[in-house]
């Protein structure tokens, strides 16, 4: 067999492993406290988000537009709030906590830290998006996740375990040569 089949035997292996070791309850709610996490919504710039509630893995919401810190209409641009969602995840039960930001304020009509702040909340809320994408693709190509009818790594015996992390050697050694001998001839000096 060459190169090529060894990896999509690898691919392939990887692939039914992934699905059949996260068949168990428990890995189960591991993937959807990760979905809901990844489905939590974004930071609102200029609006403030009311009825919050969840359904399923998605908050759901409505905007009002041109309010200030108390929730009174305003049409200065400084006065408006917007929204920060901060989504948990506690024993598999989901929480999503709502909070008001200036994010039009300026300081000395000049220093828009509002908008320094909207910044902060989107890229720290993209980073925990990715965190939590990085921990679900692990969950399908480690054995991390570990869960068939009910046993976890906890459960497996010392055997059971060495067998099943051969398999994931097995599978990851082709792939890993195929790549070096796909990279290699564009680096140069290996």
């Amino acid at each position: 067999m060459n190169l090529i089949t060894w990896f999509l035997v690898g691919i392939f292996i990887i692939i039914i492993l992934g699905i059949a070791s996260n068949t168990g309850q428990s890995s189960i709610l591991n993937i959807q406290d990760q979905l809901f996490i990844i489905n939590c919504p974004y930071p609102i710039y200029e609006g403030v988000a009311t009825d919050v509630d969840i359904s399923g893995f998605t908050v759901i919401y409505n905007v009002t537009h041109d309010r200030d810190i108390n929730g009174n209409f305003t049409s200065n641009d400084q006065d408006k709030v917007g929204t920060e969602f901060d989504c948990t995840v506690t024993n598999h039960l989901f929480g999503v906590s709502v909070s008001t930001r200036q994010y039009g304020a300026t300081a000395f009509s000049a220093i828009p830290y509002g908008w320094v702040g909207y910044v902060a909340d989107w890229l720290s809320h993209t980073l925990q998006n990715a965190g939590a994408t990085f921990i679900l693709i692990a969950y399908f190509v480690t054995p991390s996740n570990f869960d068939i009818m009910g046993f976890t790594l906890d459960d497996v015996g010392g055997l059971a375990l060495i067998v099943i992390i051969a398999v994931y050697v097995f599978c990851y050694i082709p792939i890993a040569i195929f790549v070096y001998k796909a990279i290699s001839p564009f680096v140069g000096g290996f």
